[in-house]
């Protein structure tokens, strides 16, 4: 049986509590300041995808297509803030570690048995994504989603004589190239009218439920990583650890 909350619980599972975020932050920038260095902008946490990422394209509103294409303003500034850098080579083997014989001295690796108290318990929960990926990757073969492309792309063929079979076809065929205005607006248009992220959605809940049911051990050490770091934050917060 389909839990139909199931994306929902895995992507809490998945996400870091704000405590966490604030707590890896002063803790690098507390670490790398005992190095000798002038932390520069934030320490963001590795990345863990949401579920509804895992099944490109992301999701796409009638008014966001007119008001941006497929260019999110916010989104757009938010990557390149975290992606923008002025890390020195010196400062990343401090923040990081090279080899194994610095790992256990980086201020990562510091930072991570603080808060988690078992480098491998960080490991799991900092990793955790890459373990819905064999069932997003099911989710994107399977007849469903043919079938709910199927009805996009008659949608695009009737409504604008547009030959897409596929949304994500608008970027391949495109590539560096500008997409017309108009493209973007068709799209939302026909994934509204053939219910495509409702459809898109149910699809990913009968996978997660999937992974969920295997998936027990991982869901257990993550659960405790994310206990231990509820346990550590505040104190790494108000400087008692």
């Amino acid at each position: 049986m389909v839990d139909h909350q199931a994306v929902q619980k895995v992507d809490e599972l998945t996400d870091y509590p704000e405590a966490l975020r604030l707590a890896w932050q002063k803790g690098l920038k507390d670490c790398m300041a005992k190095k000798g260095f002038t932390p520069q902008g934030e320490y963001y946490m590795p990345y863990n995808a949401t579920v509804r990422s895992t099944l490109p394209p992301g999701e796409l509103t009638i008014e966001e297509a007119r008001q941006y294409g497929y260019s999110n303003p916010a989104a757009q500034a938010q990557k390149a803030k975290e992606q923008q850098s002025t890390i020195t080579e010196e400062e990343i083997r401090a923040l990081r570690g090279y080899g194994e014989e610095n790992q256990n001295n980086s201020c990562e690796y510091i930072v991570s048995i603080k808060i988690f108290g078992d480098i491998d318990l960080a490991d799991t929960l900092f990793t955790a994504d890459k373990h819905l990926l064999p069932y997003a990757e099911a989710a994107g073969m399977s007849d469903e989603l043919i079938h709910i492309y199927m009805d996009w792309a008659q949608c695009m063929k009737d409504k604008y004589q547009l030959p897409y079979k596929a949304p994500d076809e608008i970027f391949y065929t495109y590539r560096a190239a500008e997409i017309p205005a108009n493209i973007p607006v068709a799209d939302a248009t026909c994934r509204e009218q053939v219910n495509y992220e409702d459809r898109v959605m149910e699809l990913l809940n009968a996978y997660m439920t999937s992974f969920l049911e295997d998936n027990q051990a991982l869901i257990e050490r993550i659960t405790q990583a994310k206990k231990n770091a509820e346990e550590n934050a505040p104190k790494i917060l108000d400087g008692t650890l």
